[in-house]
């Protein structure tokens, strides 16, 4: 059969689609971009547009994860997905959370490695982990697990899988698609009132949560695209990636018109700058965003073959490297390394700011793989040594 009639976006040998793998470690490096703290609005009351650009690119980034999710559904069970959120993603989290508690007050630059976890009672984190747990409150975990809201998110996708599940495998599409389409478009109008208030009220009926709008659609988008031709496929990819782009400008001037009327109203630039409404997973246009740049991804022509191992690797490593990049941010922001690549990249600044996000990002992401990669050396090797003394004696 000629290349360009062929069909469906087959894994290769290791069962992985590279494409997708690829998209893991793209979604991972933007989530970077949001908690690198760019300076958005400045004292004066300015905006930071070269900062605001490049922060466009964060409104894709969780939510891809999400419908990454949802493309490989199909091929689950509601006890297996569950078997490998557990182990693949709630242990590994309350573990982390239990070492930040210890290490808190040394993250914060109060205390030293050893007095952080001499002085933090145990009692103290059972009951962080409590609260936070049944709050769903990712803040309340501790001082640096605000990222771990995804977790809980994830959580609730889990929640709705024995609903989910059943419609997902007996290809009821038209459904799910219905249930796409109503609730982006209720996110959308809720983007155009924020920034174009209605004269009068409108209901807006409450739906299921808007994750499971993305694990939803990246099944159907994953179902669709698997039919196409490969040159078919390719089309796609372009125009989703133009699509992209014009979503990004969108994007920009929506949440560059919302500050200046929120500045005008009066309010404070140090309260605004810390939350961005469009740069946001939640958004109708972030929705937009990710479906759109993940098409592009799955559908664009396969990297090189000599690039698929460091591909698959890296890509294996995206969830521990967005359990860790948080706290060490935040480490890496006490010692000051943060305010210093600020400095040097002039990061308020238009040019500046768009060098330091995708420079500080990628040092970011590579130290987080470094220390995932030395823990994953101890991990091994403490393993290896245990079963040798079991063996000897």
């Amino acid at each position: 059969m000629p290349m360009f009639l062929k069909t469906g976006i087959r894994p290769d040998k290791s069962g992985k689609n590279v494409n997708i793998e690829l998209l893991r470690i793209v979604a991972c490096y933007l989530v970077i971009f949001a908690h690198i703290r760019p300076v958005l609005l400045l004292e004066d009351g300015s905006i930071a547009e070269g900062a605001l650009l490049v922060q466009t690119l964060t409104s894709a980034s969780v939510g891809i994860f999400f419908l990454i999710v949802g493309c490989f559904l199909p091929n689950s069970t509601v006890r297996k997905s569950w078997k490998r959120f557990i182990t693949n993603v709630a242990l590994p989290t309350l573990l982390l959370v239990i070492v930040i508690n210890y290490l808190d007050s040394w993250l914060s630059g109060q205390t030293g490695f050893i007095q952080s976890i001499v002085q933090t009672s145990a009692f103290d984190v059972l009951g962080n982990i409590i609260h936070g747990t049944i709050a769903f409150d990712a803040g309340l975990l501790g001082n640096a697990t605000g990222h771990l809201w995804f977790v809980f998110s994830y959580a609730i996708i889990m929640l709705w899988l024995p609903l989910l599940l059943p419609l997902i495998q007996s290809k009821q599409n038209k459904a799910l698609l219905f249930f796409v389409i109503i609730s982006l478009i209720r996110l959308l109008v809720i983007d155009i009132n924020k920034l174009w208030p209605f004269p009068v009220r409108i209901y807006m009926p409450e739906i299921p949560p808007v994750v499971l709008l993305y694990a939803t659609s990246g099944y159907l988008l994953y179902d669709t695209l698997n039919r196409q031709p490969v040159r078919l496929r390719y089309v796609l990819s372009s125009a989703a990636f133009i699509c992209t782009v014009l979503i990004f400008a969108c994007l920009f001037f929506a949440q560059r018109e919302l500050f200046q009327r929120e500045l005008a109203a009066g309010a404070e630039p140090l309260t605004l700058r810390d939350n961005p409404y469009y740069l946001n997973w939640l958004s109708g246009l972030g929705v937009l965003s990710a479906i759109s740049l993940s098409t592009a991804f799955i559908c664009m022509p396969e990297p090189a073959i000599i690039l698929k191992p460091a591909i698959y690797r890296l890509a294996s490593a995206t969830f521990p490297i967005f359990l860790l990049h948080f706290p060490l941010t935040h480490k890496l922001r006490t010692l000051g390394v943060e305010e210093i690549a600020q400095q040097i990249f002039s990061a308020s600044a238009g040019i500046g700011a768009i060098v330091y996000t995708f420079i500080y990002s990628a040092f970011v992401f590579l130290l987080t793989w470094l220390l995932w990669t030395g823990i994953s050396w101890a991990a091994k090797r403490s393993i290896h040594a245990i079963q040798y003394l079991k063996r000897t004696f």
